[in-house]
């Protein structure tokens, strides 16, 4: 998007037929006091040109406006099914949990050995300042769980 931005504002700055069709109150004042100073000007426009310019203050779209429109609008479409899609399954994937927590009899048993040691060689000040820091992280735990769910 970054890199669009930076070549939309380059071209505009340095074309005039880019993106330089729009015109206003402003625009045709500027053209009526060329057209009577002699110099060149745009108004009236023929019928060929009426489809390169477009006002401000109009309500319908010009064709490169509505092939905008119309790719940006199927860009959200798509968007929006997708975010919908995944907002749905994982609806089911809960309610599908929901289901096996109140239906299901389960039996967890978790057995096993949590083994931590931290060693720091060296013999140095700052290699003596860590080990007093982190000598009580080294841990040596068994374990023995058991979870059991039994439907009310």
């Amino acid at each position: 998007m970054y890199f669009r931005a930076l070549n939309y504002h380059g071209k505009y700055f340095s074309s005039l037929s880019h993106d330089n069709m729009y015109t206003n109150a402003y625009f045709w004042r500027i053209d009526g006091r060329r057209r009577k100073s002699d110099k060149s000007y745009l108004h009236p426009l023929r019928s060929f040109e009426k489809s390169n310019f477009s006002r401000l203050n109009r309500f319908n779209l010009t064709p490169q406006e509505w092939k905008k429109f119309g790719e940006s609008l199927f860009v959200l479409l798509v968007h929006a099914a997708l975010t919908s899609t995944i907002f749905g399954f994982d609806f089911i994937f809960t309610q599908l949990l929901r289901l096996v927590q109140n239906h299901a009899d389960m039996n967890i048993r978790q057995e096993g050995q949590h083994v931590l040691t931290i060693q720091v060689k060296g013999s140095g000040l700052l290699a003596q300042l860590l080990r007093f820091v982190i000598k009580d992280f080294s841990v040596n735990k068994k374990i023995d769980i058991s979870h059991f769910t039994q439907r009310k």
